[in-house]
């Protein structure tokens, strides 16, 4: 298929909020963005699952769209921990976008030389917090808490949840700064922090008012929600 880049500047686009719809969203955008001859990246942090959009993407890649899909994660993401597996790979996807974008440089007709059109993070924010706060969560209950010392274990594990925090939100904000002029970059999690709203071009919060789980306790569908 013919690349048809049809934008002369790429944005930052952030999906965050409670409700339902953010990888809808980023994903449908992707889908988007190939029909007009797009290339895109696709990066799924935290997630590991086969699902259906991921088997949708791997036929479209098959048959030539130009479609590059990774997931970094486990496929019980919703309910696990990260793994310090999981940790390496989530750091090792952002340094490769990192190195990508570091390499980008405008051709001698002003485009850009970065091997995609538009980039998408899916879960890219989660990864500020959850990362962060696996080792509080896991000690939170065991048996440690019930010794003296619990309050200088909190305060260790605080100041190291402080600090993964901040390292994985400033990679992205650095990111976000560097990211080449024609790529389209789009982030999707909850909890965007300030920071991240402040530095986006683009921001949609989507706020759940009402979820068939909650009052019909429907699980997630092959099709629909996998």
């Amino acid at each position: 298929m013919q690349k048809i880049n049809t934008f002369e500047r790429g944005y930052t686009q952030l999906y965050t909020g409670n409700g339902k719809g953010k990888t809808t969203a980023a994903l449908g955008l992707g889908i988007r963005a190939l029909g007009a001859g797009l290339r895109v990246y696709i990066a799924q942090f935290l997630k590991g699952r086969d699902t259906s959009e991921l088997n949708f993407f791997k036929q479209m890649k098959q048959i030539g769209y130009p479609i590059e899909i990774e997931q970094c994660g486990s496929p019980d993401f919703v309910y696990d921990l990260p793994s310090e597996s999981v940790k390496q790979s989530t750091a090792e996807q952002i340094r490769k976008i990192h190195e990508l974008f570091s390499l980008c440089h405008c051709n001698e007709q002003g485009r850009c030389t970065c091997p995609y059109d538009v980039f998408i993070l899916d879960e890219a924010i989660v990864c500020c917090t959850i990362i962060g706060m696996s080792e509080k969560d896991v000690l939170k209950d065991s048996d440690i808490n019930k010794v003296g010392v619990q309050h200088e274990i909190d305060d260790e594990i605080q100041k190291k949840q402080i600090l993964e925090q901040s390292g994985i939100e400033l990679d992205l904000l650095e990111l976000i700064r560097i990211k080449p002029k024609h790529v389209e970059l789009i982030l999707t999690g909850r909890g965007a922090s300030n920071q991240l709203i402040e530095a986006s071009d683009l921001v949609t919060e989507m706020c759940e008012v009402k979820h068939y789980y909650n009052t019909q306790k429907v699980t997630a569908r092959i099709g629909i929600e996998i």
